[in-house]
């Protein structure tokens, strides 16, 4: 059965962690990408893992049907909450 923590402050994987006592292995991260300021990929990966850019730009222009990428970036802490309804962290 899950349980709600507060997390109050915990903005990256290393706080979440020293906050629960837990590994990084142990947390699940969301990143969001803007691509060519159109399309949006959330991509979910192991909280001790990076996500290999690369491939996903890849796959952005197969899932997008994308002729090139202009532009790739993570989503501003603004886009987030308008899209979200959520801050950076949570």
């Amino acid at each position: 059965e899950a349980t709600v923590v507060d997390t109050p402050g915990t903005t990256t994987i290393e706080a979440l962690c020293r906050h629960l006592d837990c590994k990084p292995y142990h947390i699940c991260k969301t990143l969001v990408y803007v691509i060519n300021e159109s399309n949006i990929a959330c991509v979910m990966v192991r909280g001790d893992y990076e996500v290999e850019e690369v491939k996903l730009k890849n796959e952005a222009i197969k899932r997008f049907q994308l002729e090139t990428i202009e532009t790739f970036r993570l989503a501003q802490e603004e886009e987030l909450k308008k899209w979200f309804d959520s801050p950076k962290g949570f």
